[in-house]
């Protein structure tokens, strides 16, 4: 068939995908750098299924990778140390743009996923079933990546032992580079082909290491285990680095930003003066490229001030996000349009951190996140405003990291069969095609029902007792969970049970018998309640109620030791004036003390 176009006749060609030549499929292969993808490609058809063997990795093909740990910057220990990769990823559904997941994904051991909070970096657990990858919609804007042992500890390197980031779950940030030449530096770098590790096909020749538990030493590790410090003077401690426009920057406690050479290890350029006195402290500094712009985040206290480099006057100008959301993470920062993310657009301009993000402000983080889960330890400041919040004031923020119950669909497909790796399934492709080779089994409880409605016999609880608490609930104050943000059965079901433990500890104690651990309790998990959305508006009073109590209760336990010590100081001036009184008496029986002892004349 074809088409006339004026007097030329064009004749359309119909192209069968499926019979390309082994030569275009391998070349095709060779620029697929996941094994997500690889497996997409292998879907296709059956002759591109059996142009090559499934993927053992996941996420990028040649990591993990060993690395040499002769330097005595590294612990002692027999176990070997790893390169690790991970993903930022945001999931959303085929055909539905109206809904997202966004996630941290990392690949400990090849063919094994886990997934973790993006910002607080805390694995998720409690969700039993199986994700067919294929099933969504992945973006995965960010990557990051760390060494650790293979049980993901990453307490590789031997600690000075500073006291205000004994807190802080990230003690190093590492950053890959490239030599000159890839090649002959991976391979020309005192590296035989015999030496363990020269497995290396990432094109990288090293990693640049900023101990942050050291105070701030940066040095440069290269696979051949040539380990060395960046030397810029003994009082230049770093606070973060970054990739910016192919360079590795670091900035250090003053504000000033340094660009380095990494297979070098050392300062190539200074590219910013300091900071002004207000912001040139010892409390840490942030850095992010965003844009092909380079961005500063300052802490101060309950505010955060974010700068942008003028790179022409090598200087830090203060800014707004306009409409961006900051997201900053144990890992690394980074910013994503509001606009990204349902519900949010409009609603940029803030910037979310985890809890002793900045070491020297964990006190006001303990009194920031007083109360909240740890998974939900994750504050929230807006530019326009004068503190940070809990994540909690903000549902449409808190939704994006609950894991949602479409994220997760059991496939028991009968052409899919298993094969274990390391304790976790993969569940491989045996005939065209079904799509089941990358679904990846996550250790998790089983679901309790898929009902959302008024009646609380829908859930089944695991014990009756709660089960009868809460249809009493329902019967006096409705469907509680009308409109809430949980889109996994499972967290709804532990968050009604969490909700009768609650109701249950205030009918079986009073104003005087509750504890304080029972009362942060119930403040934590009101708090969480809210932060879900549940209907517990007239619980709020019943909480604070209590909490007053016990506050009260410690007022009076207070003034009664007061009253205690005061009693005995007085019983004890009492016997100090008696003693006075007595020694006065003795003093006054002696007579005058200041005549002359001797008198001659």
């Amino acid at each position: 068939m074809g088409e006339r176009k004026g007097n030329v006749k064009i004749k359309r060609w119909k192209v069968d995908w499926s019979n390309l030549p082994e030569q275009a499929l391998s070349r095709i292969i060779y620029y697929l750098d996941y094994g997500y993808d690889h497996s997409r490609f292998r879907a296709v058809c059956k002759n591109w299924r059996s142009s090559s063997d499934p993927p053992d990795c996941l996420l990028y093909y040649n990591l993990p990778l060993k690395i040499p740990t002769h330097s005595p910057v590294f612990k002692s220990s027999t176990h070997p140390v790893f390169l690790m990769y991970g993903e930022f990823c945001l999931i959303q559904p085929l055909h539905d743009s109206s809904k997202s997941f966004f996630v941290f994904v990392e690949e400990l051991t090849p063919g094994k996923l886990r997934l973790l909070h993006p910002i607080t970096g805390i694995p998720f657990h409690n969700i039993s079933t199986s994700i067919n990858l294929f099933d969504f919609q992945l973006d995965y804007p960010f990557y990051s990546t760390n060494i650790c042992f293979a049980n993901g500890d990453q307490n590789v390197f031997n600690s000075n032992g500073l006291s205000f980031w004994s807190n802080h779950p990230v003690k190093t940030k590492v950053l890959p580079f490239l030599g000159v030449d890839d090649e002959a530096d991976i391979l020309g770098s005192g590296m035989e082909s015999s030496d363990e590790y020269s497995e290396n096909y990432t094109g990288w020749v090293g990693i640049m290491v900023l101990l942050l538990d050291q105070g701030g030493k940066l040095g440069s590790l290269k696979f051949n285990g040539e380990w060395k410090f960046v030397d810029y003077g003994p009082d230049i401690l770093f606070d973060d680095m970054v990739y910016f426009k192919g360079n590795i920057c670091a900035i250090d406690r003053q504000g000033r930003t340094y660009l380095i050479n990494g297979p070098e290890s050392r300062v190539i350029e200074t590219i910013s003066k300091p900071l002004c006195l207000i912001y040139a402290s010892d409390c840490r500094k942030l850095l992010m490229s965003f844009d092909n712009k380079l961005h500063m985040i300052v802490r101060e206290i309950q505010k955060f001030r974010v700068f942008e480099l003028d790179e022409v006057n090598h200087r830090w100008e203060r800014v707004t996000l306009g409409d961006s959301i900051l997201f900053i993470s144990n890992i690394r920062s980074f910013m994503f349009d509001a606009k990204e993310f349902p519900g949010c657009e409009g609603k940029g301009n803030c910037i979310l951190f985890p809890t002793n993000s900045f070491p020297c402000y964990s006190s006001a983080d303990n009194d920031l996140f007083k109360g909240a889960s740890r998974n939900l330890e994750i504050g929230v400041f807006y530019l326009d405003q004068d503190c940070s919040q809990h994540l909690s004031t903000y549902p449409y923020l808190s939704v994006l990291f609950t894991p949602p119950s479409w994220l997760f669909t059991d496939s028991t497909s009968p052409t899919c069969a298993t094969k274990k790796s390391g304790g976790t399934h993969i569940k491989s492709n045996l005939v065209p095609p079904t799509f089941c080779q990358n679904i990846i089994d996550l250790d998790l409880n089983p679901m309790i029902g898929n009902e959302k409605g008024a009646s609380v016999e829908k859930f089944q609880a695991t014990s009756p007792d709660l089960i009868q608490v809460l249809q009493k609930l329902w019967d006096k104050y409705g469907n509680i969970i009308e409109g809430h943000a949980i889109r996994s059965d499972v967290l709804l079901k532990c968050a009604l049970e969490e909700l009768a433990k609650m109701i249950i500890i205030l009918q079986q104690n009073t104003q005087k018998t509750l504890n304080s651990s029972q009362v942060e309790n119930l403040q934590s998990t009101l708090a969480d309640l809210q932060t879900l959305n549940f209907r517990v508006e007239w619980l709020v009073p019943i909480v604070a109620k209590a909490s007053k109590s016990l506050q009260i209760r410690e007022k009076i336990d207070t003034i009664t030791k007061l009253e205690a010590t005061r009693s005995k100081l007085v019983a004890e001036l009492r016997e100090v004036e008696e003693k006075i009184l007595i020694e006065q008496n003795m003093i006054a029986a002696y007579g005058e003390i200041d005549s002359p002892l001797l008198i001659l004349d």
